[in-house]
């Protein structure tokens, strides 16, 4: 995670001794022919960070069960997307961690599981940094991708990830197997400077 996410992310800081508990919301939407559930991070007064999997084809939504817009949607290519609502003030937006990640270092988050059990605590390690070859001829690089060991269901995707300083570090994308052992994964976030800017001040 390179210096102009921190840049642009550096004035999003806790306030009034809350924490980074307070940064997860649960974000809901549907339309005729399907439904999304998932959860996200508060990163400006009117910004969401969840995972572009969780989009589906509708300007309408919930957050923590209150009526929202989608003005516009932000994203990086990396299944990350950036929800500039209309109806919903954050108070509290989350803190972008400087450190690289690290095999080893603890993580926690809070997650929406299954759309029914909100803002469940869990935690766990960084297991692996690696290179996550995506399926497709149109995008044939590799991407910088993390595997998480920690406990994981619906609904968490776009949970943000935090260090023990609660800073954030990543988003929830995917769970993974690698043989019998299930992981969580999470890839680099790759918004432009000018994608964070536009975010924190909406």
């Amino acid at each position: 995670m390179g210096t102009l996410l921190l840049a642009a992310l550096l004035a999003a800081t806790p306030v009034g001794g809350k924490s980074a508990r307070d940064t997860a919301h649960f974000f809901e939407a549907e339309y005729v022919l399907d439904s999304s559930q998932c959860s996200g991070t508060a990163i400006g007064p009117h910004a969401l960070l969840t995972v572009s999997h969780c989009e589906i084809p509708t300007d309408e939504a919930t957050v923590d069960g209150h009526y929202v817009k989608i003005v516009r949607i932000l994203r990086d290519g990396h299944d990350h997307s950036i929800f500039l609502l209309s109806g919903v003030t954050f108070p509290v937006v989350a803190t972008l961690g400087e450190d690289k990640l690290y095999e080893g270092e603890h993580i926690h988050f809070w997650g929406h599981l299954d759309g029914k059990t909100r803002a469940l605590y869990r935690e766990g390690t960084v297991a692996l940094l690696d290179e996550f070859e995506p399926d497709s001829e149109l995008k044939p690089a590799t991407v910088p991708h993390t595997l998480i060991q920690v406990p994981t269901g619906g609904g968490d995707s776009g949970s943000g990830i935090f260090n023990a300083d609660e800073q954030l570090i990543g988003v929830l994308s995917m769970s993974e197997e690698l043989g019998k052992v299930k992981f969580a994964g999470m890839f680099n976030l790759d918004f432009t400077s000018v994608q964070l800017d536009e975010a924190r001040k909406f």
